[in-house]
């Protein structure tokens, strides 16, 4: 940004004027470790938080998963977030995919899901995916997934390389 600023100095502090520097963080008083939804619980869920649009690798999630469920077939992969209907073309071609890989009782569509709810959703879950597969900054998914203490495994894609969680080439 042209501002000579080393790590961790001035954060949330005003750098030039009118420009302020707000790290990327979560409020840990909000997402921390809590009872879950005993529903999603049963599901023993991976859980990907996205939104169904573009690049946010939901499809490379799936693909993995469909290799995933042959050794954990316990598992089922949880995506949250939308639009999760037939008016998305991508959902419609998600949809597809799952049905070709045979994963249509194992691949869910949460659908949206309210802020205040998503640190039950990933106390519910086994690990979060965070697949990205284009132009990632650093992921408030993950870091909310980190501190409700559910493990995060994410594609080295952009900002995701200096999270503090299992990294992966964006491929199944």
């Amino acid at each position: 940004m042209g501002i000579d600023i080393k790590p961790k100095e001035k954060m949330f502090e005003e750098v030039l004027p009118g420009k302020w520097f707000i790290p990327n963080c979560v409020d840990v008083s909000h997402f921390r470790p809590n009872e879950g939804l005993e529903e999603l619980k049963k599901l023993n869920p991976i859980l990907v938080p996205r939104n169904i649009v573009q690049r946010r690798g939901i499809d490379l999630a799936i693909k993995a998963f469909a290799d995933f469920v042959k050794i954990y077939p316990e598992t089922n992969l949880v995506i949250v977030g939308g639009p999760a209907d037939n008016s998305n073309p991508l959902f419609q071609e998600l949809s597809k995919l799952i049905k070709d890989l045979k994963l249509e009782n194992k691949a869910i569509f949460w659908g949206p899901a309210p802020w205040g709810e998503m640190p039950k959703i990933y106390s519910s879950s086994l690990m979060t995916l965070i697949p990205s597969t284009f132009g990632e900054g650093t992921s408030l998914s993950a870091l909310e997934s980190m501190a409700c203490q559910t493990e995060v495994i994410a594609t080295n894609i952009g900002g995701l390389n200096d999270l503090p969680c299992i990294l992966t080439n964006p491929n199944p």
